[in-house]
């Protein structure tokens, strides 16, 4: 029965985040889709009405629920809704209405960004709230003092040619991978695509975002096809989601070569962006952030505009996704050191903490990946 409502829920696509092969310093897809409405006043009408009809579909689950015999607890009859269920389904469907609420409130800002003329009405005050539903964090979490370690220098390079070898060989391991290149300097996995920057050579750094980062992201993405059959992202899976593949990425360059813990590079640039500074050296201090993690100039402008996501530009109200991944982080370091199990469990498909606890869905289905990740280490350590 849980399985029924996750799937009635997962009809109704409301994100916050979304890539895909636009230019995300100009556009949210997540808001304008794949173009710049020409009249954003009257766009502002057909995207409310859109908001409109997501929530009347939630709501006329909730009241299915609320009128479906509930029972305590069941063992294997998937035409029962327990009291678990429905938690979970409420859970899910109070996160989905908050992202709506959220993005109705800051459709002006947004709309501001494209035109400076368009005029902001409405400008959302408390962040936070919003900030903890979805993150778990707010402000509060930028306290503490935080230490950014000196990079290392790797000066490996791989040639796009090698690339393309590693990407083949893992192809012949896993026939459903795919990949693209393209103009922009960020990695991302979209729906099994993984997408790489088009460029003549790669920093090892980069290599092994790739093979252990996004793939990751990408056995994540097969594993919850397997298990499931069908798509759904828990509301708030990030936290998983984003600690599992740091782990993965930490833990397997050590492998490969000796190299640093984990750095809280984001929450950082999150400091630099509350300091009473212009925007030219809140621009420099982050570089020297985010140069620690290869990053030039062009791309630290990228993450800048970025930080910014959903608020005006060098405001000090922010929507601090990036701040999510120390402490997701540190949560799958933990969960994996209290139970080995919990990695299955974790790779199974894209699921929320109370599912973890609960383990409602198996990982029967997993593909092995800890096998392929054995594999690619010494396959990059044998071209290095």
């Amino acid at each position: 029965m849980l399985k029924k409502y996750l799937k009635k829920i997962s009809e109704v696509k409301i994100e916050l985040i979304e890539t895909k092969l636009v230019d995300w310093k100009i556009l949210n897809l997540v808001i304008f889709w794949d173009k710049i409405p020409e009249d954003l006043i009257e766009y502002k009408t057909v995207f409310l009405k859109n908001m409109l009809e997501k929530t009347e579909k939630l709501i006329n689950i909730i009241e299915e629920i609320s009128n479906s015999p509930i029972i305590p607890f069941h063992k294997g009859d998937e035409h029962i809704l327990t009291e678990t269920d429905k938690k979970i389904i409420e859970k899910e469907i109070f996160v989905k209405l908050k992202k709506i609420e959220f993005l109705k409130k800051v459709y002006d800002v947004e709309a501001n960004k494209l035109d400076s003329n368009y005029e902001i009405n409405e400008e959302l005050e408390n962040y936070d709230y919003y900030n903890e539903i979805f993150y778990w964090f707010t402000k509060e979490n930028l306290k503490q003092e935080i230490i950014i370690s000196e990079n290392k220098d790797l000066d490996i390079f791989v040639s796009k040619e090698i690339l393309v070898e590693l990407l083949e060989f893992s192809k012949n391991i896993i026939p459903e991978l795919q990949w693209n290149f393209w103009s922009f300097a960020g990695l991302s996995h979209d729906d099994w695509i993984l997408n790489i920057p088009d460029e003549k050579e790669y920093n090892i750094k980069r290599i092994i975002a790739i093979f252990f980062h996004e793939m990751t992201h990408f056995f994540r993405y097969l594993n919850w096809k397997n298990n499931l059959w069908f798509d759904y992202i828990f509301a708030d899976c990030d936290n998983l989601e984003e600690g599992i593949t740091t782990y993965n990425e930490y833990y397997y360059w050590n492998k490969i070569i000796n190299y640093w813990k984990y750095n809280a590079y984001y929450n950082k640039c999150y400091q630099i962006l509350l300091k009473n500074i212009s925007e030219t050296e809140k621009k420099e201090q982050i570089f020297q952030v985010l140069k620690n993690k290869w990053f030039n100039k062009q791309k630290t402008d990228i993450l800048y505009t970025r930080f910014y996501r959903y608020t005006k530009i060098a405001s000090n109200k922010l929507f601090l996704k990036e701040l999510i991944y120390n402490n997701a982080y540190k949560n799958v370091s933990k969960l994996l050191e209290d139970n080995p199990e919990n990695r299955k469990r974790i790779m199974a498909w894209n699921i929320w903490l109370s599912e973890l606890e609960n383990n409602l869905i198996k990982s029967s289905k997993n593909f092995d990946e800890l096998e392929y990740f054995d594999i690619m280490v010494e396959k990059i350590k044998n071209i290095i």
